[in-house]
């Protein structure tokens, strides 16, 4: 009798243990994949006057944050909304890194970073965000993070980005010279400012010449 009556109790106890350990390993399962990507945060925004050069810089306090292929960054500018999908996975260590997103050869031009995505990779066209817009919002779906800023606060002037001081709380966008960083490290600043336009030119030739045809006039 006793011992009819623990062998029952014996195999109870080992389904228990297993079921524990079963319980314990989907438990960190899920929170490894809960932490793959819910810790990325806008960082950076920085368009030219055109909208033909763009970034956006995401920032990342987290370990193991790689997998963000399939998630997607979306601008909504006055309603007109655009989205770019990730097509692969980051490799390596994601604590304080950054990952950057950028037009079709940026990393070539004078001061530009070699970018870990573009937004043609990811099936956008440009401008990605409308520079003129009066409401602008940029948003990664991964995190639900989310910046928010009017178009007459954009800088236009191919030098100065929104940059986030505030990550993980509410933000707060000041408008500097922009730094793209990539997720290996590396950063520069682009200097997309302008040129005179036709009239400009024009007006200063005139005024030189004017200048050359006093003075030649002085001349006894």
């Amino acid at each position: 009798m006793s011992s009819r009556s623990l062998r029952p109790s014996g195999r109870v106890t080992g389904i228990s243990v297993v079921g524990a350990v079963a319980c314990l390993f989907v438990t960190a399962a899920a929170s490894s994949v809960h932490g793959a990507f819910h810790q990325w945060q806008i960082k950076e925004a920085f368009t030219n006057s055109t909208g033909s050069v763009q970034f956006i810089e995401l920032f990342d306090s987290s370990t193991s944050e790689n997998f963000i292929s399939g998630f997607s960054i979306t601008a909504n500018s006055d309603g007109n909304v655009k989205t770019f999908t990730f097509g692969s996975d980051l490799v390596g260590e994601t604590a304080g890194h950054y990952l950057l997103v950028a037009s079709t050869g940026f990393g070539s031009l004078a001061g530009g970073v070699t970018p870990d995505y573009t937004f043609a990779a990811g099936g956008a066209s440009l401008p990605f965000f409308n520079p003129n817009a009066t409401n602008i919002s940029i948003s990664f779906n991964g995190s639900g993070d989310t910046i928010s800023f009017t178009g007459a606060s954009l800088p236009r002037d191919g030098i100065r980005s929104l940059t986030d001081g505030n990550l993980y709380g509410t933000q707060s966008l000041t408008a500097g010279n922009n730094s793209p960083t990539n997720f290996g490290g590396s950063s520069g600043s682009v200097n997309l400012s302008p040129e005179p336009g036709t009239a400009s030119l024009l007006m200063a030739c005139s005024f030189g010449m004017l200048c050359r045809r006093r003075r030649a006039s002085r001349v006894p």
